[in-house]
């Protein structure tokens, strides 16, 4: 955490907007597609002239908004480190349950430099290591305050195959479509963050009705057979 923090510090100092906008959507399959927006005013002093077509012209998962000066990057996730996806298949309900384990600064901060340096839309501004943001780790408590102070907000909004049913926790605001959380509320608490989402099972209903349905007409034609003299 020492390393986020001290880059937040950095972003403070020059006058750079600390939101931070995180949107995981969860498949199925276990597999998210997660999309954050973040301010490039931090780099205002690097960035070249055209940087953000340069940047536009090298990216082809990303989308940048030179008004704004905003990138939004996407990256693909498996259930795994970051996160956990668990299935339970009943009947009428599918109940998918995520559990947050890490929020993915490093990916993306990995994945922005590639894309200023690549593009040539900026110069040496490498040699920054950001760790990914452990929602378990105890220590997160300490760097609290200072993030309070520093105005920092980081939002983290998850879209759920289904319906959202639920969460293990009072600071996910919940619709009926998403959830989200405040990334630095949560770090008062050194804790995963779960979320639960419901969805009819249409295979198992389909299945039923089908079995239904043919001992139905198989009970028919039995009724219905004439009786042999």
């Amino acid at each position: 955490m020492r390393q986020i923090f001290a880059l937040f510090i950095f972003f403070a100092l020059t006058n750079a907007a600390l939101d931070q906008l995180y949107v995981q959507n969860v498949y199925q399959n276990g597999t998210s597609t997660i999309v954050k927006t973040m301010d490039l005013s931090i780099f205002s002093k690097t960035l070249t002239q055209d940087a953000f077509s340069k940047m536009q012209a090298f990216c082809s998962s990303c989308e940048v908004d030179k008004e704004h000066s905003t990138i939004t990057i996407s990256e693909s996730f498996d259930s795994g480190d970051y996160y956990t996806l668990k299935s339970d298949y009943g009947l009428p309900f599918i109940t998918h349950t995520l559990t947050i384990n890490k929020i993915p600064t490093d990916r993306f901060s990995t994945s922005l430099e590639k894309i200023l340096l690549g593009s040539g839309a900026a110069e040496n501004i490498g040699g920054n290591t950001v760790s990914a943001i452990d929602l378990k780790d105890s220590k997160n408590a300490e760097g609290y305050p200072l993030l309070k102070a520093l105005s920092v907000n980081i939002t983290y909004r998850v879209n759920m195959p289904g319906g959202i049913d639920g969460a293990a926790s009072d600071a996910v605001l919940l619709s009926s479509s998403s959830a989200q959380f405040d990334v630095v509320e949560a770090l008062k608490e050194p804790k995963t963050i779960t979320i639960v989402s419901r969805e009819l099972n249409l295979g198992y209903i389909i299945g039923l009705i089908g079995i239904i349905v043919l001992a139905a007409l198989a009970a028919s034609f039995v009724i219905s057979k004439p009786a042999k003299k």
